[in-house]
């Protein structure tokens, strides 16, 4: 075998392999390719004749044949040479220079391919007059060799015309691949930042309970455990089920029941056909831990906290959590705090949701309320 038969058996293996990886959405935009090359071929074929195609059958045919072997040379050979040399590298004269070459060798090939269906008789145009004159008008003005190289150069305009289409559409691909992964990355570590604020509060909690009563320290160590074996899963994933967040967030709150007993009082309305709705993985703990920490504990009377998911319409649905602060009247210092939860929160759902989510908190009459109005998915 020669060294371009050695070539391009070498690139028909490669494209195989890589056909594998193809995706739904270049699948769907092949499949559209064929039909606008189909439709382009038979325009300009209706454009060249003035009467009607004597054998249309034929005409339909050789168009449908023609257009796969196009998507196949695009699919093949030129998609797995980009794939491999040219996306994703820094692209320079002497690759730039070897692209071309190939491409013109892919162009050869192609345009013999097309060259040997029109030689067969089962699909040639013999019956159709105005074809048989545009061919020998051709050839009056060009020789065979010029014929070729008209029909290379028009193969390779083609073939670089959908390798520049291809370049961009997945360098568009990779942009939006990079952002998101920018964004579940900023998501994960502000979700992480919540770890030490959490054990930090769950240890104070337990350690005011060992003077009060030891039993109850000891049930909490082990409701914390148990919730720290949810937690550090729960952590690992940037958004989470309405139903996973109570979840974790009741186990919270029976740890904090067993310290505050009667002084905190926990009231939930959760529409069921919200359960499923994603959050910020920790949101509803989060916001929990601050109303406990920020309202509940520092008041010696008793406080509640109210939280409250709604369907707003069905596109949107709503999370409203409302705690009792301290009765009187300091709303200073560590009762009002510092605002890292409810800012780390703020950030993590544009990121997830950009402008299509609304997050709002304000304090009214001794009533500390959290808002979030969010998409339905």
């Amino acid at each position: 075998m020669s060294k371009t038969g050695q070539l391009v058996w070498q690139q028909l293996k490669q494209g195989l392999e890589i056909s594998k990886t193809a995706s739904k959405g270049y699948k769907i935009a092949m499949s559209i390719m064929f039909l606008l090359y189909a439709a382009y071929n038979l325009s300009v074929m209706q454009m060249v004749m003035n009467s009607i195609i004597v054998n249309h059958q034929i005409f339909v045919l050789r168009i449908i044949i023609e257009g796969i072997l196009f998507l196949l040379i695009c699919h093949l050979f030129v998609r797995s040479y980009l794939k491999l040399y040219i996306i994703n590298t820094a692209l320079s004269v002497k690759r730039g220079a070897a692209f071309v070459g190939y491409l013109i060798l892919v162009s050869i090939i192609y345009a013999a391919a097309t060259y040997g269906i029109s030689e067969v008789e089962a699909l040639s145009y013999k019956d159709i007059e105005q074809i048989q004159a545009l061919k020998k008008s051709i050839s009056e003005v060009l020789d065979k060799e010029g014929m070729a190289v008209l029909i290379v150069m028009n193969s390779s305009m083609t073939l670089f015309g959908w390798s520049i289409v291809y370049v961009f559409w997945q360098q568009q691909l990779a942009r939006k691949s990079l952002k998101k992964q920018m964004h579940q990355a900023q998501i994960q570590q502000l979700t992480n930042q919540l770890s030490p604020h959490f054990l930090f509060n769950s240890f104070n909690s337990i350690r005011a309970l060992i003077y009060e009563d030891q039993d109850k320290a000891a049930d909490t160590v082990t409701l914390l455990s148990e919730l720290f074996r949810t937690h550090l899963q729960a952590h690992l994933k940037p958004k989470s089920s309405l139903s996973d967040e109570w979840q974790v967030s009741q186990q919270y709150l029976a740890i904090e029941q067993i310290r505050l007993e009667e002084r905190l009082t926990v009231s939930v309305e959760i529409d069921p056909e919200l359960t499923m709705q994603k959050l910020p993985t920790l949101t509803l703990l989060t916001l929990i831990e601050n109303a406990v920490k920020h309202g509940i504990s520092p008041s010696a009377s008793n406080g509640f906290i109210n939280i409250v998911a709604k369907p707003i319409n069905d596109k949107r649905w709503s999370l409203t959590i409302t705690n009792s602060v301290n009765s009187d009247g300091n709303l200073s210092g560590d009762v009002q705090g510092t605002g890292t939860g409810l800012v780390n929160i703020a950030k993590r759902l544009t990121l997830m949701f950009g402008v299509l989510q609304q997050f709002s908190h304000q304090l009214v009459d001794h009533q500390f309320t959290v808002k979030m109005e969010l998409p339905r998915a």
